[in-house]
Protein backbone atom coordinates (compact mmCIF):
# COMPACT_ATOMS: atom_id res chain seq x y z
CA UNK A 1 0.00 0.00 0.00
CA UNK A 2 1.21 3.40 -0.73
CA UNK A 3 0.54 7.07 0.60
CA UNK A 4 0.96 10.54 -2.04
CA UNK A 5 3.56 12.39 -0.42
CA UNK A 6 1.85 15.49 1.13
CA UNK A 7 1.44 18.27 -0.47
CA UNK A 8 4.10 20.77 0.12
CA UNK A 9 1.23 23.75 0.40
CA UNK A 10 0.17 21.31 2.94
CA UNK A 11 3.42 21.14 4.80
CA UNK A 12 4.04 24.73 4.49
CA UNK A 13 0.38 25.40 6.49
CA UNK A 14 1.70 23.30 9.42
CA UNK A 15 5.25 24.47 9.72
CA UNK A 16 3.83 28.00 9.36
CA UNK A 17 1.30 27.14 12.17
CA UNK A 18 4.08 25.64 14.31
CA UNK A 19 6.59 28.26 13.88
CA UNK A 20 4.20 31.14 14.29
CA UNK A 21 2.88 30.13 18.02
CA UNK A 22 6.39 30.40 18.63
CA UNK A 23 6.78 33.88 17.15
CA UNK A 24 9.71 32.57 15.27
CA UNK A 25 10.18 33.34 11.61
CA UNK A 26 8.97 30.89 9.39
CA UNK A 27 11.53 28.19 6.63
CA UNK A 28 12.88 29.94 3.93
CA UNK A 29 10.05 29.98 1.23
CA UNK A 30 11.02 30.08 -2.45
CA UNK A 31 7.79 30.25 -5.28
CA UNK A 32 9.52 28.48 -8.12
CA UNK A 33 8.31 29.65 -11.91
CA UNK A 34 6.03 32.03 -12.68
CA UNK A 35 3.77 29.11 -13.16
CA UNK A 36 3.98 27.88 -9.72
CA UNK A 37 6.08 24.64 -10.08
CA UNK A 38 5.21 21.75 -7.64
CA UNK A 39 8.48 19.90 -6.75
CA UNK A 40 8.57 16.13 -8.07
CA UNK A 41 8.21 13.77 -5.22
CA UNK A 42 11.85 13.00 -5.37
CA UNK A 43 13.01 16.26 -5.22
CA UNK A 44 11.14 16.35 -2.10
CA UNK A 45 12.50 14.66 -0.07
CA UNK A 46 16.06 16.19 -1.50
CA UNK A 47 14.89 19.65 -0.64
CA UNK A 48 13.63 18.73 2.88
CA UNK A 49 16.68 16.93 3.76
CA UNK A 50 19.20 19.98 2.77
CA UNK A 51 20.07 22.10 5.52
CA UNK A 52 20.46 25.41 4.30
CA UNK A 53 20.72 26.66 8.07
CA UNK A 54 18.99 29.99 6.90
CA UNK A 55 21.62 30.51 3.68
CA UNK A 56 19.69 32.06 1.16
CA UNK A 57 19.15 30.00 -2.05
CA UNK A 58 18.90 30.89 -5.59
CA UNK A 59 16.14 28.81 -7.33
CA UNK A 60 17.90 28.91 -11.09
CA UNK A 61 20.95 26.96 -9.05
CA UNK A 62 18.76 23.97 -8.13
CA UNK A 63 19.45 21.08 -10.05
CA UNK A 64 17.88 20.54 -13.74
CA UNK A 65 15.28 18.23 -13.27
CA UNK A 66 14.21 18.32 -10.05
CA UNK A 67 11.20 20.45 -11.10
CA UNK A 68 7.78 18.80 -12.72
CA UNK A 69 5.14 21.12 -14.29
CA UNK A 70 2.81 18.38 -14.21
CA UNK A 71 0.45 20.46 -11.47
CA UNK A 72 -0.49 23.79 -12.08
CA UNK A 73 -1.36 26.44 -8.81
CA UNK A 74 1.06 27.99 -6.65
CA UNK A 75 4.26 25.30 -5.22
CA UNK A 76 6.48 25.64 -2.81
CA UNK A 77 10.46 24.79 -1.67
CA UNK A 78 11.02 24.67 1.50
CA UNK A 79 14.18 24.64 2.94
CA UNK A 80 15.46 23.08 6.30
CA UNK A 81 16.87 25.35 8.62
CA UNK A 82 17.26 22.61 11.64
CA UNK A 83 20.29 20.95 11.38
CA UNK A 84 21.04 18.54 13.94
CA UNK A 85 25.00 18.94 13.38
CA UNK A 86 24.84 22.09 14.14
CA UNK A 87 24.07 21.59 18.21
CA UNK A 88 26.70 18.69 18.60
CA UNK A 89 26.45 16.26 20.57
CA UNK A 90 24.84 16.08 23.64
CA UNK A 91 27.21 16.48 26.97
CA UNK A 92 27.61 13.37 29.42
CA UNK A 93 25.80 15.13 32.27
CA UNK A 94 22.34 15.67 29.36
CA UNK A 95 20.08 13.58 31.80
CA UNK A 96 17.20 12.32 29.76
CA UNK A 97 14.25 10.26 31.93
CA UNK A 98 11.99 7.52 30.12
CA UNK A 99 8.91 7.09 32.47
CA UNK A 100 7.82 3.28 31.55
CA UNK A 101 4.27 2.34 32.25
CA UNK A 102 3.69 -1.43 31.78
CA UNK A 103 0.98 -4.36 32.06
CA UNK A 104 2.04 -7.58 30.99
CA UNK A 105 4.41 -6.81 28.30
CA UNK A 106 7.05 -9.57 29.29
CA UNK A 107 8.02 -10.31 25.88
CA UNK A 108 8.93 -6.96 24.68
CA UNK A 109 10.09 -5.23 28.17
CA UNK A 110 13.29 -6.72 28.00
CA UNK A 111 14.24 -5.20 24.91
CA UNK A 112 13.08 -1.76 25.64
CA UNK A 113 14.83 -1.26 28.32
CA UNK A 114 18.06 -2.46 26.82
CA UNK A 115 17.43 -0.17 23.69
CA UNK A 116 16.64 2.93 26.29
CA UNK A 117 19.60 1.89 28.57
CA UNK A 118 22.05 1.92 24.89
CA UNK A 119 20.93 5.51 24.06
CA UNK A 120 22.13 7.00 27.39
CA UNK A 121 18.34 7.09 28.65
CA UNK A 122 17.86 6.27 32.29
CA UNK A 123 14.17 4.62 33.25
CA UNK A 124 11.88 4.40 35.46
CA UNK A 125 9.07 1.86 35.14
CA UNK A 126 5.76 2.24 36.49
CA UNK A 127 4.40 -1.24 36.75
CA UNK A 128 0.37 -1.62 36.87
CA UNK A 129 0.46 -5.04 38.52
CA UNK A 130 1.87 -7.49 35.67
CA UNK A 131 0.88 -10.86 36.14
CA UNK A 132 2.93 -12.15 33.48
CA UNK A 133 6.62 -11.68 34.83
CA UNK A 134 6.99 -8.27 33.55
CA UNK A 135 8.03 -6.63 36.82
CA UNK A 136 10.42 -10.00 37.77
CA UNK A 137 11.62 -8.83 34.13
CA UNK A 138 12.03 -5.02 34.99
CA UNK A 139 13.83 -5.82 38.49
CA UNK A 140 16.41 -8.01 37.17
CA UNK A 141 17.88 -5.11 34.36
CA UNK A 142 17.33 -2.61 37.45
CA UNK A 143 19.60 -4.61 39.32
CA UNK A 144 22.58 -3.73 36.54
CA UNK A 145 21.71 -0.16 36.94
CA UNK A 146 20.08 2.55 35.09
CA UNK A 147 16.68 1.54 35.92
CA UNK A 148 14.02 1.74 38.46
CA UNK A 149 10.75 0.87 39.24
CA UNK A 150 7.79 1.19 41.50
CA UNK A 151 4.09 -0.70 41.47
CA UNK A 152 1.07 1.12 41.17
CA UNK A 153 -1.05 1.81 42.98
CA UNK A 154 1.22 1.12 45.93
CA UNK A 155 -1.88 -0.36 48.37
CA UNK A 156 -1.98 -3.10 45.44
CA UNK A 157 -3.75 -4.24 42.13
CA UNK A 158 -6.99 -3.07 41.72
CA UNK A 159 -10.31 -3.95 40.04
CA UNK A 160 -9.90 -1.31 37.19
CA UNK A 161 -7.35 0.53 35.47
CA UNK A 162 -7.18 4.04 35.94
CA UNK A 163 -5.29 5.93 33.49
CA UNK A 164 -5.96 9.40 34.71
CA UNK A 165 -4.74 8.58 38.02
CA UNK A 166 -1.50 6.80 36.57
CA UNK A 167 -1.07 9.38 34.49
CA UNK A 168 -0.87 11.82 37.81
CA UNK A 169 1.44 9.45 38.90
CA UNK A 170 3.83 9.88 35.58
CA UNK A 171 3.02 14.03 36.42
CA UNK A 172 4.72 13.61 39.76
CA UNK A 173 7.75 11.64 39.00
CA UNK A 174 8.70 13.27 35.90
CA UNK A 175 8.46 16.87 38.49
CA UNK A 176 10.35 15.25 40.83
CA UNK A 177 13.15 13.61 38.72
CA UNK A 178 16.01 16.47 38.34
CA UNK A 179 16.05 15.74 34.25
CA UNK A 180 16.47 17.56 31.61
CA UNK A 181 14.32 15.98 30.02
CA UNK A 182 11.47 13.37 30.69
CA UNK A 183 9.75 11.25 28.16
CA UNK A 184 6.21 9.57 28.82
CA UNK A 185 7.00 6.23 27.01
CA UNK A 186 4.76 3.31 26.90
CA UNK A 187 6.04 -0.56 26.58
CA UNK A 188 4.89 -1.31 23.34
CA UNK A 189 6.25 2.00 21.61
CA UNK A 190 9.95 2.68 20.14
CA UNK A 191 10.74 6.90 19.85
CA UNK A 192 12.67 8.21 17.37
CA UNK A 193 14.33 11.80 16.80
CA UNK A 194 12.92 13.13 13.34
CA UNK A 195 15.89 13.18 11.73
CA UNK A 196 16.76 9.57 10.20
CA UNK A 197 19.88 8.30 11.77
CA UNK A 198 19.93 10.68 14.58
CA UNK A 199 19.38 9.26 18.07
CA UNK A 200 16.24 10.15 20.80
CA UNK A 201 18.66 11.49 23.53
CA UNK A 202 20.63 13.54 20.90
CA UNK A 203 17.99 14.69 19.16
CA UNK A 204 16.27 16.15 22.07
CA UNK A 205 19.71 17.74 22.98
CA UNK A 206 19.51 19.46 19.58
CA UNK A 207 15.89 20.60 19.59
CA UNK A 208 16.78 22.23 23.24
CA UNK A 209 19.45 24.10 21.44
CA UNK A 210 17.07 25.64 19.10
CA UNK A 211 15.40 27.29 21.60
CA UNK A 212 12.05 24.23 21.70
CA UNK A 213 11.25 22.16 25.10
CA UNK A 214 8.38 19.89 24.17
CA UNK A 215 8.49 17.36 20.99
CA UNK A 216 5.46 16.22 19.51
CA UNK A 217 5.27 12.70 17.47
CA UNK A 218 4.14 11.04 14.37
CA UNK A 219 2.41 8.22 15.19
CA UNK A 220 2.94 4.57 12.95
CA UNK A 221 1.23 1.61 13.74
CA UNK A 222 3.01 -1.66 13.01
CA UNK A 223 1.03 -4.86 12.47
CA UNK A 224 1.42 -8.40 12.19
CA UNK A 225 1.39 -10.31 9.31
CA UNK A 226 2.02 -13.76 10.61
CA UNK A 227 2.36 -15.30 14.13
CA UNK A 228 6.51 -15.01 14.01
CA UNK A 229 7.29 -13.19 16.80
CA UNK A 230 9.26 -14.50 19.62
CA UNK A 231 9.53 -12.31 23.07
CA UNK A 232 12.70 -9.80 23.08
CA UNK A 233 12.83 -10.31 19.32
CA UNK A 234 13.89 -6.85 17.99
CA UNK A 235 10.61 -4.63 17.59
CA UNK A 236 12.37 -2.49 14.68
CA UNK A 237 14.07 -5.56 12.42
CA UNK A 238 10.89 -7.68 13.06
CA UNK A 239 8.28 -5.70 12.38
CA UNK A 240 8.13 -4.23 8.62
CA UNK A 241 4.98 -3.59 7.64
CA UNK A 242 2.56 -0.55 9.20
CA UNK A 243 0.04 1.90 9.05
CA UNK A 244 0.03 5.80 9.80
CA UNK A 245 -2.30 6.60 13.30
CA UNK A 246 -5.62 7.92 11.64
CA UNK A 247 -7.76 8.55 14.75
CA UNK A 248 -7.70 11.96 16.42
CA UNK A 249 -5.93 11.71 19.54
CA UNK A 250 -3.15 10.56 17.30
CA UNK A 251 -2.49 13.88 16.12
CA UNK A 252 -1.28 15.63 19.45
CA UNK A 253 1.37 13.43 20.51
CA UNK A 254 3.27 15.67 23.08
CA UNK A 255 4.86 12.91 25.13
CA UNK A 256 8.87 14.26 25.68
CA UNK A 257 9.42 17.60 27.87
CA UNK A 258 11.78 19.85 30.17
CA UNK A 259 10.73 19.24 32.89
CA UNK A 260 9.39 22.64 33.93
CA UNK A 261 8.97 25.02 37.34
CA UNK A 262 5.46 24.04 37.92
CA UNK A 263 4.13 20.26 37.37
CA UNK A 264 3.32 19.33 33.75
CA UNK A 265 -0.14 18.40 33.08
CA UNK A 266 -0.49 15.01 30.96
CA UNK A 267 -3.44 13.40 32.83
CA UNK A 268 -6.43 15.88 31.61
CA UNK A 269 -5.75 14.48 28.04
CA UNK A 270 -4.98 11.33 28.89
CA UNK A 271 -1.33 11.71 28.33
CA UNK A 272 -1.52 12.70 24.84
CA UNK A 273 -0.54 16.46 25.53
CA UNK A 274 1.54 18.03 27.89
CA UNK A 275 0.22 21.33 28.87
CA UNK A 276 2.42 23.91 30.60
CA UNK A 277 3.23 27.96 30.63
CA UNK A 278 5.62 28.98 28.01
CA UNK A 279 5.77 25.63 25.67
CA UNK A 280 7.42 25.68 22.99
CA UNK A 281 6.67 22.85 20.19
CA UNK A 282 9.26 21.64 17.89
CA UNK A 283 7.71 21.79 14.83
CA UNK A 284 8.87 18.57 13.14
CA UNK A 285 7.48 15.22 14.72
CA UNK A 286 9.05 12.54 16.44
CA UNK A 287 8.72 9.18 15.50
CA UNK A 288 6.62 6.88 17.74
CA UNK A 289 6.71 3.64 16.44
CA UNK A 290 3.88 1.86 17.68
CA UNK A 291 3.78 -2.36 17.94
CA UNK A 292 0.38 -2.87 20.34
CA UNK A 293 -0.45 -5.96 18.58
CA UNK A 294 2.45 -8.72 17.94
CA UNK A 295 0.57 -12.09 16.67
CA UNK A 296 -3.32 -13.70 16.79
CA UNK A 297 -2.29 -14.81 20.18
CA UNK A 298 -0.77 -11.60 21.51
CA UNK A 299 -3.89 -10.00 19.91
CA UNK A 300 -6.68 -12.13 21.63
CA UNK A 301 -4.73 -12.32 25.57
CA UNK A 302 -4.26 -8.38 25.22
CA UNK A 303 -7.99 -6.63 23.98
CA UNK A 304 -10.47 -9.58 25.06
CA UNK A 305 -8.65 -11.30 28.36
CA UNK A 306 -6.26 -8.58 29.60
CA UNK A 307 -7.95 -4.80 28.36
CA UNK A 308 -11.36 -4.47 27.77
CA UNK A 309 -12.60 -6.03 31.35
CA UNK A 310 -10.20 -3.86 33.38
CA UNK A 311 -11.14 -0.31 31.58
CA UNK A 312 -12.38 1.91 34.26
CA UNK A 313 -16.51 2.63 32.84
CA UNK A 314 -16.01 6.18 34.55
CA UNK A 315 -13.53 6.81 31.66
CA UNK A 316 -15.34 4.65 29.07
CA UNK A 317 -18.33 6.87 29.68
CA UNK A 318 -15.91 10.08 29.10
CA UNK A 319 -14.86 8.53 25.85
CA UNK A 320 -11.32 7.18 26.83
CA UNK A 321 -10.36 3.52 26.00
CA UNK A 322 -12.61 3.44 22.91
CA UNK A 323 -9.83 2.04 20.73
CA UNK A 324 -10.53 -1.76 20.86
CA UNK A 325 -14.27 -2.03 20.81
CA UNK A 326 -14.30 -2.64 17.09
CA UNK A 327 -12.44 -5.87 17.89
CA UNK A 328 -14.95 -8.51 19.10
CA UNK A 329 -13.88 -12.61 19.37
CA UNK A 330 -12.64 -14.24 16.08
CA UNK A 331 -11.61 -11.33 15.13
CA UNK A 332 -8.02 -11.92 12.78
CA UNK A 333 -5.11 -9.29 13.71
CA UNK A 334 -3.00 -10.87 11.13
CA UNK A 335 -3.05 -8.29 8.14
CA UNK A 336 -1.85 -8.66 4.78
CA UNK A 337 1.20 -6.76 4.22
CA UNK A 338 -0.17 -5.84 0.78
CA UNK A 339 -2.66 -3.20 2.48
CA UNK A 340 0.32 -2.24 4.59
CA UNK A 341 3.02 0.22 4.00
CA UNK A 342 6.55 -0.28 3.78
CA UNK A 343 8.97 0.33 6.84
CA UNK A 344 11.94 1.31 4.02
CA UNK A 345 9.97 3.80 3.14
CA UNK A 346 9.75 6.20 6.60
CA UNK A 347 13.26 7.62 5.48
CA UNK A 348 12.78 8.23 2.01
CA UNK A 349 9.35 8.61 0.33
CA UNK A 350 7.33 9.49 3.45
CA UNK A 351 9.61 11.11 4.77
CA UNK A 352 7.22 14.33 4.98
CA UNK A 353 4.98 12.70 6.73
CA UNK A 354 7.32 11.21 9.24
CA UNK A 355 8.46 14.96 10.44
CA UNK A 356 4.36 16.66 9.99
CA UNK A 357 1.94 14.21 9.56
CA UNK A 358 0.73 17.08 6.48
CA UNK A 359 -1.60 15.09 3.87
CA UNK A 360 -2.35 12.64 6.50
CA UNK A 361 -6.10 12.54 7.72
CA UNK A 362 -6.64 15.25 10.59
CA UNK A 363 -3.28 17.19 9.81
CA UNK A 364 -3.80 20.42 8.66
CA UNK A 365 -6.29 20.98 11.43
CA UNK A 366 -9.66 22.07 10.74
CA UNK A 367 -9.75 25.44 10.02
CA UNK A 368 -5.97 25.84 8.70
CA UNK A 369 -6.09 26.90 5.13
CA UNK A 370 -6.76 30.86 4.22
CA UNK A 371 -6.88 32.99 6.70
CA UNK A 372 -9.81 34.95 5.35
CA UNK A 373 -12.85 33.24 3.68
CA UNK A 374 -13.05 33.87 0.00
CA UNK A 375 -16.49 34.89 -0.63
CA UNK A 376 -17.88 32.67 -3.11
CA UNK A 377 -21.74 31.69 -2.20
CA UNK A 378 -23.63 30.85 0.72
CA UNK A 379 -25.16 27.08 -1.01
CA UNK A 380 -27.25 26.14 -3.50
CA UNK A 381 -29.95 23.91 -4.16
CA UNK A 382 -30.27 22.50 -7.40
CA UNK A 383 -32.80 19.77 -9.02
CA UNK A 384 -35.05 18.60 -6.35
CA UNK A 385 -36.39 21.26 -4.03
CA UNK A 386 -36.78 21.45 -0.24
CA UNK A 387 -40.23 19.60 -0.74
CA UNK A 388 -39.12 16.54 -2.22
CA UNK A 389 -38.68 13.36 -0.73
CA UNK A 390 -36.08 12.96 1.80
CA UNK A 391 -33.19 10.32 -0.03
CA UNK A 392 -32.04 7.23 1.27
CA UNK A 393 -28.37 8.37 1.21
CA UNK A 394 -26.35 11.85 1.36
CA UNK A 395 -23.01 12.04 -0.59
CA UNK A 396 -20.78 14.42 1.24
CA UNK A 397 -17.94 15.59 -1.01
CA UNK A 398 -15.60 18.12 0.74
CA UNK A 399 -13.16 19.64 -1.90
CA UNK A 400 -9.83 20.46 -1.76
CA UNK A 401 -7.28 22.02 -4.34
CA UNK A 402 -7.37 19.77 -6.98
CA UNK A 403 -5.17 19.00 -9.96
CA UNK A 404 -6.76 20.18 -13.07
CA UNK A 405 -9.32 17.55 -14.06
CA UNK A 406 -9.92 15.51 -11.08
CA UNK A 407 -13.52 17.02 -10.09
CA UNK A 408 -14.66 15.55 -13.27
CA UNK A 409 -13.11 12.20 -12.85
CA UNK A 410 -14.25 11.95 -9.34
CA UNK A 411 -17.72 13.13 -9.56
CA UNK A 412 -17.61 10.54 -12.55
CA UNK A 413 -16.38 7.72 -10.59
CA UNK A 414 -19.11 8.49 -7.96
CA UNK A 415 -21.41 8.51 -10.09
CA UNK A 416 -21.28 4.78 -11.69
CA UNK A 417 -20.79 3.39 -8.21
CA UNK A 418 -23.96 4.67 -7.03
CA UNK A 419 -25.18 3.66 -10.37
CA UNK A 420 -24.15 0.12 -9.62
CA UNK A 421 -24.85 -0.23 -6.37
CA UNK A 422 -28.55 0.62 -7.22
CA UNK A 423 -28.42 3.82 -5.21
CA UNK A 424 -28.18 6.70 -7.75
CA UNK A 425 -32.00 7.51 -7.52
CA UNK A 426 -32.02 8.28 -3.77
CA UNK A 427 -28.97 10.25 -4.01
CA UNK A 428 -28.40 13.92 -2.69
CA UNK A 429 -25.06 15.28 -3.46
CA UNK A 430 -23.62 17.85 -1.22
CA UNK A 431 -20.08 19.37 -1.73
CA UNK A 432 -17.82 21.44 0.28
CA UNK A 433 -15.96 23.36 -1.43
CA UNK A 434 -12.61 23.83 0.76
CA UNK A 435 -10.03 25.59 -1.68
CA UNK A 436 -9.35 29.39 -1.81
CA UNK A 437 -10.50 30.11 -4.71
CA UNK A 438 -14.51 28.20 -5.70
CA UNK A 439 -13.86 25.14 -7.60
CA UNK A 440 -17.68 25.67 -9.06
CA UNK A 441 -19.31 29.05 -10.47
CA UNK A 442 -23.01 29.31 -11.34
CA UNK A 443 -22.31 27.97 -15.05
CA UNK A 444 -20.27 24.90 -14.02
CA UNK A 445 -22.94 24.01 -11.51
CA UNK A 446 -25.80 24.19 -13.80
CA UNK A 447 -23.95 21.71 -15.88
CA UNK A 448 -22.71 19.37 -13.37
CA UNK A 449 -26.50 19.38 -11.91
CA UNK A 450 -27.64 18.63 -15.63
CA UNK A 451 -25.00 15.63 -15.55
CA UNK A 452 -26.15 14.71 -11.92
CA UNK A 453 -29.67 14.79 -13.01
CA UNK A 454 -28.61 11.98 -15.79
CA UNK A 455 -27.41 9.78 -13.46
CA UNK A 456 -30.27 9.83 -11.23
CA UNK A 457 -28.56 12.08 -8.42
CA UNK A 458 -31.94 13.58 -7.10
CA UNK A 459 -30.45 16.90 -5.66
CA UNK A 460 -27.27 18.80 -5.83
CA UNK A 461 -25.89 21.37 -2.55
CA UNK A 462 -23.05 23.05 -3.38
CA UNK A 463 -21.26 25.54 -0.60
CA UNK A 464 -17.84 27.36 -0.91
CA UNK A 465 -16.64 27.88 2.42
CA UNK A 466 -13.20 28.80 1.36
CA UNK A 467 -10.71 26.82 4.09
CA UNK A 468 -10.15 23.70 5.32
CA UNK A 469 -12.50 22.08 7.01
CA UNK A 470 -13.53 18.39 8.77
CA UNK A 471 -16.07 16.24 6.62
CA UNK A 472 -18.49 16.37 9.62
CA UNK A 473 -17.61 19.91 9.53
CA UNK A 474 -18.68 20.70 6.20
CA UNK A 475 -21.79 18.30 6.65
CA UNK A 476 -22.97 20.55 9.67
CA UNK A 477 -22.92 23.32 7.15
CA UNK A 478 -24.76 21.81 4.64
CA UNK A 479 -27.62 20.16 6.35
CA UNK A 480 -30.24 23.32 6.45
CA UNK A 481 -29.82 23.88 2.34
CA UNK A 482 -31.49 20.69 1.29
CA UNK A 483 -33.53 17.52 1.86
CA UNK A 484 -31.73 15.49 4.77
CA UNK A 485 -30.90 11.58 4.27
CA UNK A 486 -30.14 8.93 8.00
CA UNK A 487 -27.22 8.17 6.07
CA UNK A 488 -24.17 9.93 4.63
CA UNK A 489 -21.31 8.81 2.91
CA UNK A 490 -18.16 11.20 3.55
CA UNK A 491 -16.03 11.14 0.45
CA UNK A 492 -12.72 13.17 0.54
CA UNK A 493 -12.31 15.55 -3.09
CA UNK A 494 -9.29 13.42 -3.43
CA UNK A 495 -10.75 10.21 -3.34
CA UNK A 496 -12.05 8.16 -6.52
CA UNK A 497 -14.73 5.85 -5.55
CA UNK A 498 -14.52 2.44 -7.07
CA UNK A 499 -17.47 0.39 -8.20
CA UNK A 500 -18.34 -1.71 -5.43
CA UNK A 501 -17.57 0.89 -2.55
CA UNK A 502 -21.21 1.95 -2.08
CA UNK A 503 -23.33 -1.55 -2.05
CA UNK A 504 -20.61 -2.61 0.12
CA UNK A 505 -20.48 -0.18 2.75
CA UNK A 506 -24.21 -0.18 3.02
CA UNK A 507 -24.42 -3.84 3.02
CA UNK A 508 -22.22 -3.57 6.00
CA UNK A 509 -24.33 -1.35 7.93
CA UNK A 510 -26.23 -3.41 10.80
CA UNK A 511 -28.58 -1.83 12.64
CA UNK A 512 -26.01 -0.85 16.09
CA UNK A 513 -23.46 0.23 13.63
CA UNK A 514 -23.14 4.03 13.30
CA UNK A 515 -20.23 4.69 10.77
CA UNK A 516 -18.71 2.10 8.48
CA UNK A 517 -15.07 2.81 7.04
CA UNK A 518 -13.32 1.91 3.78
CA UNK A 519 -10.37 -0.09 4.57
CA UNK A 520 -7.42 0.90 2.15
CA UNK A 521 -7.45 -1.60 -0.64
CA UNK A 522 -5.81 -0.73 -4.07
CA UNK A 523 -7.87 -0.94 -7.54
CA UNK A 524 -5.03 -2.24 -9.81
CA UNK A 525 -7.80 -1.90 -12.45
CA UNK A 526 -11.33 -1.13 -13.32
CA UNK A 527 -13.91 -3.98 -12.93
CA UNK A 528 -15.55 -5.52 -15.83
CA UNK A 529 -17.78 -3.13 -17.86
CA UNK A 530 -16.25 0.07 -16.16
CA UNK A 531 -13.24 -0.08 -18.81
CA UNK A 532 -14.35 3.57 -19.83
CA UNK A 533 -13.37 4.91 -16.15
CA UNK A 534 -9.19 4.70 -16.75
CA UNK A 535 -8.00 4.39 -12.69
CA UNK A 536 -5.17 7.08 -12.55
CA UNK A 537 -1.53 6.30 -13.23
CA UNK A 538 0.29 5.30 -10.05
CA UNK A 539 -2.96 6.19 -8.34
CA UNK A 540 -2.47 5.88 -4.02
CA UNK A 541 -4.56 5.25 -1.26
CA UNK A 542 -6.32 7.12 1.47
CA UNK A 543 -6.89 6.65 4.83
CA UNK A 544 -10.27 5.12 6.17
CA UNK A 545 -11.10 8.38 7.99
CA UNK A 546 -11.39 10.25 3.93
CA UNK A 547 -14.42 7.21 2.98
CA UNK A 548 -17.16 6.37 5.57
CA UNK A 549 -21.08 5.78 5.88
CA UNK A 550 -22.34 7.67 8.55
CA UNK A 551 -25.21 7.65 9.79
CA UNK A 552 -26.99 10.89 10.28
CA UNK A 553 -27.36 10.56 14.15
CA UNK A 554 -23.75 10.25 14.36
CA UNK A 555 -22.74 13.70 12.77
CA UNK A 556 -25.42 15.13 14.96
CA UNK A 557 -23.32 13.73 18.04
CA UNK A 558 -20.03 14.51 16.38
CA UNK A 559 -20.92 18.02 16.62
CA UNK A 560 -18.09 19.29 14.33
CA UNK A 561 -15.75 17.07 15.75
CA UNK A 562 -13.76 14.83 13.28
CA UNK A 563 -13.75 11.56 15.69
CA UNK A 564 -16.81 9.84 14.11
CA UNK A 565 -16.06 6.85 16.15
CA UNK A 566 -16.46 8.51 19.81
CA UNK A 567 -19.36 9.89 18.14
CA UNK A 568 -20.91 6.59 17.35
CA UNK A 569 -20.04 5.60 20.56
CA UNK A 570 -22.02 8.58 22.03
CA UNK A 571 -25.03 7.76 20.22
CA UNK A 572 -25.35 4.31 21.35
CA UNK A 573 -23.28 2.35 18.34
CA UNK A 574 -20.81 0.90 17.20
CA UNK A 575 -18.50 1.22 14.46
CA UNK A 576 -17.46 -0.99 12.11
CA UNK A 577 -14.39 -1.70 9.01
CA UNK A 578 -15.18 -2.82 5.90
CA UNK A 579 -13.07 -4.24 2.84
CA UNK A 580 -14.07 -1.69 -0.03
CA UNK A 581 -12.10 -0.44 -3.08
CA UNK A 582 -11.17 3.09 -3.83
CA UNK A 583 -7.95 5.50 -5.08
CA UNK A 584 -6.96 8.31 -4.77
CA UNK A 585 -6.66 11.56 -7.12
CA UNK A 586 -2.83 11.48 -6.43
CA UNK A 587 -0.70 12.09 -9.99
CA UNK A 588 -4.09 12.93 -12.67
CA UNK A 589 -2.30 14.52 -15.32
CA UNK A 590 -3.30 18.09 -15.83
CA UNK A 591 -6.26 18.40 -18.24
CA UNK A 592 -7.79 14.84 -17.55
CA UNK A 593 -11.52 14.72 -17.31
Amino acid sequence: MELPPPPLDAFATYLRRRLAEEGRPPLAEVVLGEGGARLADDAVVALVRHQAVGTPIDPDGIEPGLLSLRFSGPGFALFDRFDPGAAGGPPEDFDVLAIVTTFNEADIVGSLLERLRADAIRVHVIDNWSTDGTAEIVAAACAEGGCTMERFPSAGPTPYFELKALLRRVEEVAHESGADWVIHHDADEVREGPWPGVGLRRSLFAIESFGFNCADHTVVNFLPVDDSFTADADLVTHFRHFEFGDVASHFCEQKAWKPQPEPVQIAETGGHEASFADRRVFPYKFLLRHYPIRSQAHGERKIFRERQGRFHPGERAAGWHIHYDEHTPGTSFLRDPAGLLDADDLDAGLLLQRLSGAGLAGNPNPGEGPETPVAGGSGHVLGAGHDAPAAALRVQLALSPLPPGALGRALGALARALRGAGLAGATDLAIADRSSVAALGPQRLDALAATLQRDGVRALCYEHVGKLVSLPDAHSGLLGLGPGAPLVLLVDGSCVVGPTLPAALVGSLAPDVGVVFARRLPVAEPAAGDEDNTWPEGGRLLGPARCALVRRAVLEAAAGEADLVAAAAAAGYRSAYVDAPYVVDAPFAAGAD
